[in-house]
């Protein structure tokens, strides 16, 4: 009985054994979160302050790193994500606002990554109002995008638009409207504006609410975000499209909130419509859209036009080969569009429309609606001595033995 113990625990000792020797010469790389600290790049944009945390990724935020905060508004770059976590439990993390009192950790994530690694950034949220959030929190309805009243100023060109509390924006565009025009927005005392975003992309409003330049823009506000006016919270969502003279592929238009399609015209003739939700643009042309409220009393007008033809190069000789040998001349059809020549691989100038270096072109030509159209062909003329390239060599020749000349002869000696 004793022997077999014995042996059993002389076979435990050698597993063992095995275990640090294999640790010892096979080591295992064992892979653990690592904290990396959120560091402080930018003051004044976006809600705030701008944070990084090397290797992942940033985001921008109403205060520093532990500070307490009335309500903490968050938003992260693209392509980064976020837990949060109150009073060392996870919580909700949905819209980027933060407004419960507790003490609080954001761990940042770049999505997508193999590394176990994240940023770390603490705050604190406190407000004169936490007694009433956590005695009305379950009590609190929040409600996203409610509806609202339209009115339309003739005289200041403004749609405002009024929350069921009495509370208001405004705009010299409607919610959903598209423009080329220089766009600013208003609102209320009480309504606050946390986000904007252009492409998905926040953007510092800290100059204003003035918007000039393309792109499509979401600006979100909140309204009694603390209950303090009633029972119940707003947030709006104010879009618009700022587009180019000439925007590309546009094939749909959304009527504007509160506003029905009323007529649709093309180069100047009347043309059907399928909803008085859209418009389906199907042909290239400069479009008037005409939108109207459902009792038509206020209008908004909008003319867009669609360009969807790229722009293109004649050349003479014609390249259609894909080889020429002789000097290349060429036009362009749109005297705006951007020329781009790559000669070998390398990008160059065009300081003329002639090509007369040997290699391979390949050339792309761009409108101003980001239209684009490519060509490619090799040039092989050669050398041709008898258009006078090998005088080049003699007369180098001559100039280099007139030198030597007037060098012996400046630096004589008398022997």
């Amino acid at each position: 009985m004793t022997l077999k113990r014995t042996k059993i625990l002389s076979s435990g000792l050698q597993g063992i054994l095995l275990g640090l020797l294999f640790i010892i010469f096979f080591p295992v790389k064992l892979w653990a979160a690592q904290e990396i600290g959120c560091v402080l790049t930018a003051e004044d944009v976006g809600n705030g302050y701008r944070y990084e945390a090397p290797g992942i990724g940033g985001f921008t935020i109403n205060g520093k790193e532990g500070e307490t905060l009335s309500a903490a508004v968050i938003s992260l770059d693209e392509g980064c994500s976020a837990e949060i976590f109150k009073d060392g439990y996870e919580a909700d993390f949905s819209d980027g606002v933060i407004l419960d009192n507790g003490s609080y950790e954001m761990r940042l994530y770049r999505e997508g990554s193999e590394e176990a690694a994240y940023g770390v950034f603490r705050f604190t949220v406190k407000n004169s109002y936490g007694q009433i959030l956590e005695r009305d929190s379950e009590n609190l309805i929040q409600v996203i995008n409610p509806d609202l009243e339209l009115d339309y100023s003739p005289t200041t060109g403004m749609f405002t638009y009024t929350l069921p509390d009495g509370e208001y924006f405004s705009s010299n565009i409607p919610s959903g409207g598209w423009a080329s025009i220089r766009t600013q927005l208003e609102v209320s005392e009480d309504l606050n504006v946390y986000r904007v975003l252009r492409d998905g992309e926040p953007v510092d409003f800290s100059d204003g609410l003035v918007f000039d330049l393309p792109g499509s823009y979401r600006v979100t506000m909140w309204d009694n975000e603390l209950g303090i006016k009633g029972d119940t919270s707003y947030r709006i969502d104010f879009c618009f499209v700022l587009y180019s003279p000439a925007p590309r592929n546009v094939s749909h238009i959304n009527a504007p909130m509160g506003f029905m399609v009323s007529s649709v015209s093309l180069d100047g003739m009347a043309k059907a419509t399928d909803s008085r939700d859209y418009v389906q643009l199907e042909e290239d042309g400069n479009y008037e859209i005409l939108f109207e409220d459902p009792e038509g009393t206020i209008r908004w007008q909008m003319d867009i036009e669609r360009d969807t033809a790229a722009p293109a190069l004649y050349f003479t000789p014609d390249i259609k080969s894909g080889r020429v040998s002789e000097y290349v001349d060429f036009t362009a059809s749109d005297r705006d569009a951007d020329i781009r020549i790559l000669w070998n691989g390398q990008q160059v100038e065009a300081y003329s429309p002639r090509l007369a270096m040997d290699g391979h072109y390949q050339i792309t030509i761009t409108d101003q609606a980001g239209n684009s159209r490519q060509y490619e062909f090799t040039l092989r003329k050669g050398f041709d001595i008898r258009g006078g390239y090998l005088i080049i060599i003699p007369v180098l020749l001559l100039a280099a033995a007139g030198g030597i000349v007037l060098y012996w002869r400046r630096n004589m000696r008398v022997l």
